[in-house]
């Protein structure tokens, strides 16, 4: 494998000959591409292999030479190789022999039998012959002037030669373009940040995916396909039916569908709806519990059950034919590029089987990262599609024939993607602009459409938050799209009017006052609440409407009728879904809060328990999180030395030590911290403006992130251990409160009253929002 993708990329540099080596018997000589490559020749010195066995099993050297000619001003290059198995007493001085003419003829056919081309061996500019060192087989590599570069030879340039059709033409191109990205950093991530350099903006990696991007004084983060879409966009996008809503009513071109709790509801739908027709979850991807063309009563109950082992919420839609199916990225104001998803097929070179072209297939998009784990799947939907055309797996196409191999267009199933931005009806464009804008805050998407099947008509399937665009930027056919500078572009835009609205930094305003404790609210409780679950009794406490929108989704009406959409955590149209995600990843937090120089509790990464173990007998008992987890959540947990064995070690951990000292949750805004809670212990006179001033520095040190809840531990009195300022031990969007929580400093009230009024993005009753 690994010398296959080396020569892959050796032919993409255009070289004319290739010669393996390394440790193995030589397996292959075939022409490829039009040109000579030779794999792993070379086999372990003094083999024990007698002549016969070394010649049927393929493990021979060849002593190589390469040899001039020169003929009326011609250079002619030849190659020419000498078989040689190892001698009958390995002993001996040579270790080696030639072969016979027999035994060269037993060469070429094992050479012949185990190259995956049987033609790529067979070939005029493929002889054998005998000189003075013995049998040889020659291969012609073409002429040339003196001053020229070479001509290959005639024999390697026929116009019928299927190396000349996909997929080696096609992965050459999209291998090349690729090869200025590391594999081990994520594409979506690699392309955002070059188009961020290529800018002028100044770029750090803080991971494998997320990195740090600073233009002109102000951060970004770039984290895969991410752009400046809300979460409340994000959230939207994860369920189907919400979707389905927001686009019939902005008129945008979308399917029927219902969401029905029953199979026979899901047939009384159908029936509504009209058959045949669609049944799936409503909350998953991937075509997960997707049942298409049901007729029958019987199938759509079936149908419903299955989708329903997926998920509680569960969808009828309408089925619609296909002709083209289509991915467009675009933002609320313009369309930046279309592709269409083009099933896999495979070409037939006159040799090899439909299987042994599909599996070739497969390892040709393997030398790919992007494509790498994307095969075109030999299953029965496959075979299927394969019988239609009059073919089986043993099947050989002639050369050039064309079999269709895949049922699910684009990459991500072993297809491929066409980018048909300069001929694609505009239609298209429009509604995939359309569907953005009605989806609340959502600002940049993917959007998936399909044409369908002999009226031509448009309909838009999904609209997703952060669709890859790598496809786009290196399709298999058509012109690439530069998407990622385009969508830097407007979320730099969307950076500067942010803060042209006030909705960036200003000076800190410190918290003063004291109040009550939690209990002692009139909107709270005697049991332990999230934040939402605050907020919202919040909301209601002061005249405002709360509404549920499906599990994820939350309508707040004002009393004065304006309407605003909240996700279940209480996260608005301002609440960046790039920066939320880092609060749910508390490894990648804690990287980027010590790269901003934030005084942390002392932390470490451990992959397994003797590390942690360490960490702890040196820090003592101490807390410890999944590192691809939220900070506080039901996963973080403390840990005493020797308890580190009971862990799964599968992921890495974030452990960190646990000093003694008060322990501060601060609720803070970028402008300032409007609220400290503590426990009722902890409420005697603690220095709270530094641990105000620590907070407001942890919050603005994750991009474009609006406000947290930030933990801080601050020094109990002749603590030296701790600086007088204390440390920051988490931060989250989503902490549980107390009854016993006392608010120590501020105004939780007015915390919560700013997360639902001043700063958020109000709509008039009776627009897109319901």
């Amino acid at each position: 494998m690994d010398q296959f993708h080396t020569a892959e990329k050796l032919l993409d540099a255009d070289y004319d000959l290739i010669l393996g080596h390394g440790p193995a018997a030589a397996q292959e000589v075939l022409r490829h591409r039009r040109r000579w490559v030779l794999h792993s020749l070379g086999s372990p010195a003094g083999s024990a292999h007698g002549e016969d066995s070394a010649i049927g099993a393929g493990n021979f050297r060849f002593l190589t030479m390469l040899e001039v000619s020169f003929e009326s001003g011609m250079r002619s290059l030849r190659l020419k190789l000498y078989p040689v198995v190892p001698a009958a007493d390995h002993h001996a001085a040579s270790g080696i022999r030639l072969c016979g003419e027999s035994q060269l003829a037993a060469v070429v056919e094992s050479l012949q039998r185990q190259s995956p081309n049987g033609w790529s061996f067979d070939n005029p500019a493929r002889s054998s012959g005998q000189d003075d060192l013995g049998w040889y087989i020659q291969l012609d590599l073409g002429s040339l002037p003196t001053v020229e570069p070479p001509q290959r030879a005639p024999g390697l340039l026929d116009e019928g030669d299927p190396d000349q059709t996909q997929p080696f033409r096609t992965y050459a191109g999209i291998r090349q373009g690729l090869e200025r990205f590391s594999p081990e950093r994520h594409l979506g991530s690699s392309l955002n940040a070059e188009a961020a350099e290529l800018a002028g903006a100044e770029v750090e990696w803080v991971t494998s995916k997320v990195a740090l991007a600073t233009a002109d004084q102000r951060s970004y983060l770039v984290d895969g396909y991410m752009a400046h879409s809300s979460q409340v966009g994000a959230e939207v996008c994860t369920d189907k039916y919400q979707t389905h809503r927001f686009l019939r009513r902005a008129g945008v071109p979308a399917a029927r569908a219902a969401l029905v709790r029953s199979a026979d509801e899901a047939w009384e739908a159908a029936e509504q709806i009209g058959l045949p027709v669609v049944i799936k979850p409503a909350d998953r991807d991937r075509a997960r519990g997707v049942s298409v063309n049901l007729r029958t009563r019987d199938d759509v109950e079936a149908a419903y059950q299955r989708a329903r082992g997926s998920s509680r919420r569960v969808m009828v839609e309408q089925h619609i034919d296909i002709e083209t199916e289509m991915r467009v990225m675009a933002s609320s104001a313009e369309c930046v590029s279309i592709t269409e998803r083009i099933l896999a097929e495979v070409w037939g070179d006159g040799f090899s089987t439909v299987q042994q072209l599909i599996e070739e297939r497969n390892l040709y998009r393997s030398s790919i990262f992007s494509l790498r784990g994307k095969d075109a799947p030999i299953d029965e939907s496959a075979l299927g599609r394969i019988a239609e055309q009059g073919y089986d797996l043993q099947d050989v196409p002639d050369v050039g024939a064309v079999v269709i191999v895949g049922t699910v267009g684009g990459q991500s199933s072993g297809g491929d993607i066409a980018e048909i931005s300069h001929t694609a009806d505009a239609r298209i464009s429009s509604a995939a602009v359309a569907a953005v804008r009605a989806v609340p805050s959502l600002r940049w998407g993917g959007v998936d459409l399909m044409i369908q099947l002999g009226t031509g008509d448009v309909y838009v399937v999904e609209v997703n938050s952060r669709s890859g665009y790598g496809s786009a930027t290196f399709p298999s056919f058509g012109t690439p799209k530069d998407v990622a500078g385009r969508v830097w572009q407007l979320r730099v835009q969307h950076a500067q009017e942010a803060a042209r609205q006030g909705t960036e930094e200003a000076a800190p305003t410190l918290a003063v006052g004291s109040g009550p404790t939690l209990k002692q609210l009139p909107y709270a409780t005697d049991r332990d609440r999230s934040l939402a679950q605050l907020l919202f009794a919040v909301a209601e406490h002061h005249g405002y409407r709360v509404r549920r929108r499906g599990p994820r989704l939350r309508q707040v009406t004002s009393p004065e009728g304006d309407e605003q959409l909240l996700t279940w955590q209480g996260l608005g149209a301002e609440d960046l879904a790039v920066a939320v995600r880092m609060l749910s990843k508390f490894g990648t937090l804690d990287r980027i809060l010590k790269a901003a120089n934030v005084p942390l509790v002392q932390s470490r990464t451990v992959t397994n328990a003797g590390q942690a173990e360490r960490f702890l007998r040196q820090q003592g008992p101490g807390l410890i999180t999944p590192f691809h987890s939220a900070w506080g959540g039901a996963r973080t947990q403390s840990l005493a030395p020797g308890e580190a064995e009971r862990l799964d070690f599968t992921d890495r951990w974030i452990v960190q030590e646990q000093p003694s000292g008060h322990r501060l949750r601060v609720l803070a805004f970028r402008d300032g911290a409007l609220a400290v809670t503590g426990e009722e212990s902890d409420v005697a006179a603690v220095p709270r403006v530094s641990a105000e001033r620590l907070a407001v520095q942890a919050v603005r040190a994750v991009p474009q992130l609006w406000w947290g809840v930030v933990e801080i531990v601050v020094p109990a009195d002749g603590d030296d251990h701790l600086p007088p300022a204390g440390l920051v031990q988490g931060m989250s969007l989503t902490p549980r409160f107390s009854p016993a929580d006392t608010v120590e400093a501020g105004d939780i009230d007015r915390f919560f009253q700013r997360l639902l009024g001043e700063d958020r993005q109000w709509q008039r009753q009776g627009t897109a929002i319901g």
